[in-house]
């Protein structure tokens, strides 16, 4: 049965999660993208509005109909004969597969991402950014001959960006290092769409032997979208100028 959602207006409404619904036309919610649609915000404010309709397959729902049929939507565990909630056995998509992602970077260390295939190619998903005292982003060598030099001086945070060009299922993922740092080096690790944070607080990773792991448990898609950078995840460390720490970030995935 399709699940619809139909544009009132004669105008494309794009929606915070990278869909869009055509102008007079209409956009339909497929089984894997329910939880997608639930959470976005600019999907209930058209359907407040009426600019959008949501179409149960069968006929046009009002808005508090609607919030009802998509929540129970996302309830339907399988059970057994008395009701008990039982394992999922698909844990991912037809066709997709595990993958275990690793990204080197150094802090405060210019193009030191290591993210290749095995045929020694980029894969071009990371970015390094980095900040001084003031959260100001160093993207030249100002006065001093060169960006490394500034960034030895005055680089206090170095932030990993990490937007992968196709959908995925994060699981959990760890972080190594070889070895403890000498001064405090605190790690964050975020989706700046959503503001999720998987790792707060600011892990010092003196106090990390080797890794720090994390285990989702499921795994939470994160759809790719070019407007909206909603793949993207970031890892953000804060440490002292100067220090250039070696750490290796991997991340279990499934994907197509």
């Amino acid at each position: 049965m399709s699940r619809l959602l139909k544009n009132n207006t004669e105008s494309a409404i794009v929606l915070d999660i990278g869909h869009t619904v055509p102008a007079s036309g209409q956009l339909e919610i497929i089984d894997e993208n329910v939880l997608l649609f639930q959470k976005s915000d600019d999907m209930w404010a058209s359907l407040a509005s009426e600019d959008l309709t949501y179409n149960d397959g069968v006929s046009d729902l009002g808005m508090s109909d609607a919030i009802n049929h998509l929540k129970n939507l996302m309830v339907k565990y399988p059970t057994d004969t008395d009701g008990s909630q039982l394992s999922r056995v698909k844990i991912t998509k037809t066709g997709w597969g595990l993958q275990c992602h690793s990204i080197g970077v150094t802090t405060g260390k210019v193009d030191s991402i290591y993210d290749k295939k095995h045929d020694g190619t980029d894969y071009g998903f990371g970015t390094l950014k980095f900040y001084d005292s003031e959260d100001d982003e160093i993207t030249e060598k100002g006065t001093y001959d060169t960006l490394q030099d500034r960034l030895d001086a005055e680089c206090e945070t170095t932030a990993l960006l990490w937007e992968p060009t196709h959908d995925l299922e994060i699981i959990g993922g760890e972080l190594w290092q070889k070895a403890k740092p000498a001064s405090a080096v605190r790690m964050w690790f975020y989706h700046p769409l959503s503001g999720h944070e998987f790792c707060t607080g600011g892990i010092d990773l003196q106090f990390i032997d080797n890794k720090k792991s994390m285990d989702g448990r499921a795994p939470k898609l994160l759809p790719y979208s070019a407007a909206y950078h909603s793949s993207q995840l970031c890892m953000k460390m804060k440490h002292t100028a100067g220090v250039n720490h070696d750490v290796q970030l991997v991340l279990e995935i499934f994907k197509a």
